[in-house]
């Protein structure tokens, strides 16, 4: 990294920050907070907190410099950061001439073991406190944060720990027997037989009223489809034969709901699947891992 290019164009980032003046002994719980937040941040990259450089919000940069017989030993910080925060993150403080002044280089590096967080009280920050840097800005971890980092961590396809998996009442069985769904007519199935039926005796009355007295014409056609679905809400015998058509060609899309409704609800069978980690560590996921291996084990019965 050149940090000559970092100080003089970059700006405050999630790997860059600047600060005025080293941090003393009564700003010590400030640095662990700084420190903590950066090796959260979501990059590969090193990070750098540079002392010595006020950054104004004009985005103008002064060089103050730090005097020689005040600069920090790099142990100080070091053991600092290994007492206060776990597991342990790899920090170095060494000093760095610009502008002919001497600046102090904090830098943070090989943050692999995340989260990170206090491992005891100290001052304002409670054991167990997490923070994160997230461009200029840090905060507190939430859940999410938790959730990215281990899922970084563990491929979700990696199931090499203990984890046992089952179904429910049948004591973690590993196979089941399932019978395979019924062949019957979806609901667009029938709505289509049913407009059809409507469709012939419609056309063959057309035919026979222009033989008949207007007088003699009577409605013998059912107001409502034959179709058992909670979704029902065509009714085809008062519809004329043009209507009637067009439904025909739309019977697929009308009744897509109550295909779904019928195949997926009245007709499915419900698994119940218990999964039990057994092993010392979290394991995390995703469902269609879960139902690839779910899957595996179901044998299907004729």
């Amino acid at each position: 990294m050149d940090l000559d290019n970092l100080i003089k164009y970059e700006h405050e980032n999630t790997a860059l920050d600047f600060k005025s003046i080293q941090y003393e002994k009564e700003h010590y719980d400030a640095m662990i907070k700084d420190v903590m937040s950066m090796a959260n941040a979501d990059i590969d990259s090193d990070r750098y907190i540079i002392t010595g450089i006020k950054d104004k919000p004009s985005g103008e940069r002064v060089t103050l410099g730090i005097e020689e017989s005040q600069f920090e030993d790099s142990a100080t910080y070091q053991q600092l950061i290994l007492n206060n925060i776990e597991p342990q993150v790899n920090i170095d403080y060494f000093s760095y001439t610009y502008d002919d002044k001497k600046l102090g280089i904090i830098k943070i590096y090989d943050c692999n073991n995340q989260p990170y967080m206090m491992r005891k009280d100290f001052k304002n920050l409670q054991r167990g406190d997490s923070f994160i840097r997230i461009g200029s800005h840090q905060t507190r971890m939430v859940l999410s944060d938790y959730e990215r980092i281990y899922n970084k961590r563990k491929p979700n396809n990696d199931f090499t720990d203990k984890v046992k998996l089952g179904f429910d009442k049948h004591e973690f069985a590993k196979e089941i027997e399932l019978n395979y769904i019924k062949v019957f007519d979806h609901p667009s199935e029938r709505a289509k037989k049913e407009i059809e039926a409507i469709l012939i005796k419609k056309k063959n009355r057309a035919r026979t009223d222009i033989l008949r007295p207007e007088s003699l014409v009577l409605n013998t056609f059912p107001k409502t489809p034959n179709i058992t679905s909670p979704f029902v809400r065509r009714t085809y015998g008062q519809s004329s034969i043009e209507e009637l058509e067009t439904d025909l060609l739309r019977v697929k899309d009308t009744y897509k709901d109550d295909d779904y409704y019928e195949y997926f609800e009245l007709h499915s069978l419900k698994l119940n699947i218990s999964i039990c980690n057994q092993g010392d560590s979290y394991f995390v996921t995703k469902g269609i891992v879960i139902l690839k291996i779910v899957l595996s084990k179901l044998r299907l019965k004729k």
